[in-house]
């Protein structure tokens, strides 16, 4: 996919295709989240629930936003390329499920 895109890049369909990829890989991830979120996490003692509702809308974010790149890829296909490549760095942020995780290793320790 990501050599098609090298390849192809000017051409809109290409751009808009990429991004539906995506957004629709996120959507998928979302639904494995709210299936452990339902079925384990808001019964585990240990993680806050205010982790869970911010968590919850951090992954919501990833096929939002691309999304929004692919629709964006209609008005300008370059906008969309610099959303693409600007997504995964907003992710390599430290995120709210880092900073649960350290918690309950600080407890652990």
């Amino acid at each position: 996919m990501t050599k098609l895109i090298g390849e192809y890049s000017t051409l809109q369909p290409v751009v808009m295709f990429y991004g539906l990829s995506l957004a629709l890989t996120g959507a998928v991830y979302n639904l494995l989240w709210f299936y452990i979120v339902k079925q384990y996490l808001h019964r585990h003692p240990k993680i806050d629930r205010h982790f869970i509702r911010r968590a919850s809308f951090w992954s919501i974010g990833y096929p939002a936003l691309y999304l929004i790149a692919a629709l964006l890829s209609l008005v300008t296909v370059r906008g969309s390329l610099f959303l693409y490549i600007l997504i995964p760095l907003f992710y390599l942020l430290p995120s709210t499920i880092d900073q649960q995780l350290l918690d309950l290793s600080d407890e652990a320790t």
